[in-house]
This record gives C-alpha cells, sequence and structure tokens, in this order.
C-alpha cells in the first residue's frame, strides 16, 4: 500500500494553547486568502451565484477555486506535535517553515530525497506508520485531531463577502 503525508510538519511551539493561537491566526488568513481567490473568479460563478457554485464545489469536494474546505490535522505523538496541512496554500504558512515548522514529509511510493539522510527517513516512516495505524482508515479524519479553516458552513459569508470585494 501507498503511504503518504504530504505538507505534514512538526510543530516546534510551546504547547497545544500556543498552536492553538497560530492556526487561529491563520483561519484568519486563509478566510482572506479564500474570499480573494473567489472574488478574482466570481465571473466564472455568473450563471449558478457565487453562493451556488461554492456551496456545490465545497460540498463534493471539487478541486476548483470555488472549494473554500480547508483544514489543518494535529496529531500527538511521544509528546510532540504535528500538523498536516489539507487544503491550504503553501504562501500562508510559508514563514513558519524552518521556524516552528520542521518538515517530516514522507511517502513510501518515490525514492527518498538525497538530502535526508537514511536515519531520518526511516524515522520519518515510523512515525507515519505509527500516526496512520490508529485506525483502518488511515485518513486524517480517524488518525487525528481537525482544525477546520474553512468549510460548508462558510460557504454563505465567503460569496457575501467576495461579492463585496467584487463590487468595490
Amino acid at each position: 500500500m501507498s503511504t503518504k503525508m504530504y505538507n505534514f510538519y512538526r510543530y516546534l511551539g510551546k504547547d497545544i494553547f500556543s498552536l492553538q493561537s497560530w492556526l487561529e491566526e491563520l483561519r484568519q488568513k486563509y478566510i482572506q486568502h479564500a474570499i480573494e481567490t473567489v472574488a478574482n473568479f466570481a465571473k466564472l460563478a455568473a450563471k449558478e451565484g457565487l453562493w451556488g457554485r461554492i456551496s456545490r464545489d465545497t460540498r463534493v469536494g471539487l478541486n476548483s477555486p470555488f472549494n473554500v474546505t480547508a483544514s489543518v490535522a494535529i496529531y500527538l505523538d511521544n509528546g510532540y506535535i504535528y500538523v498536516q496541512f489539507l487544503g491550504v496554500p503553501y504562501e500562508l504558512y510559508r514563514e513558519e517553515v524552518g521556524l516552528s515548522l520542521i518538515d517530516k514529509h514522507y511517502q513510501n511510493q518515490a525514492d527518498q530525497p538525497e538530502e535526508i539522510p537514511d536515519e531520518e527517513w526511516n524515522a520519518r516512516e515510523a512515525l507515519v506508520e505509527r500516526l496512520l495505524n490508529k485506525h483502518d482508515s488511515a485518513t486524517p479524519s480517524h488518525c487525528a485531531l481537525i482544525w477546520t479553516l474553512a468549510d460548508n458552513g462558510d460557504c454563505m459569508w465567503i460569496a457575501d463577502q467576495a461579492e463585496r470585494r467584487e463590487h468595490r
């Protein structure tokens, strides 16, 4: 079976409470990003209306600028906190990579990156296996805590904000 953990990092902050504060800030950045993205593509949704298009694409899970779903999976393991960004553009957390986020991505269906030593790669494999083996599905929703940045409940508000921005 192929195992992949993309956008996966060890969080170096003080504790789960500092992570919560940072995720609240990230949510605000993400919502503004979603509003700007939707506003830029608003004319493409003219037929069914902006809210309808956002709601449909989000509900169905389409890879589209109108799908506003994004979350962060939080894994707790041996006193460490790990996060996996799901649907979150890299540019929104890039400044933290190397500071409070240390890359721990892993995939077993591709060659090991040359810059990662064997010992580190093997440790990542063991970590990912340990985290994902908590449930038969090996999915974040069953193996981690999920911090929602935006979901179906945000569609109407994001559509409203995007329409306001477009009509300025």
